[in-house]
């Protein structure tokens, strides 16, 4: 799902799926039906509300803070571990 609280549906082959997790609807390059069939469901309320709240949580991997402070936990270990030697 996007900030813009859209579904995804997407194949296999890129990124999309790894980015997505567990939130978007992933189906094989070759699966035609299984995407036809995830497009179908997204139209019934409840199941689209479901994978848009999954995306929207899953947002919360991306958030920019949580970015720059796993970045200094790897800067401080690095130079934890080369003031060591």
């Amino acid at each position: 799902v996007c900030s813009s609280y859209l579904p995804v549906v997407c194949r296999d082959r890129t990124s999309l799926a790894e980015i997505g997790g567990d939130a978007a609807l992933v189906h094989a390059l070759e699966d035609e039906a299984g995407m036809a069939e995830s497009l179908l469901r997204l139209t019934a309320a409840p199941f689209r509300a479901e994978v848009v709240a999954r995306g929207l949580a899953n947002l919360k991997r991306f958030d920019t803070n949580r970015m720059i402070d796993a970045y200094c936990e790897v800067y401080e270990a690095v130079l934890v571990a080369s003031a060591v030697r």
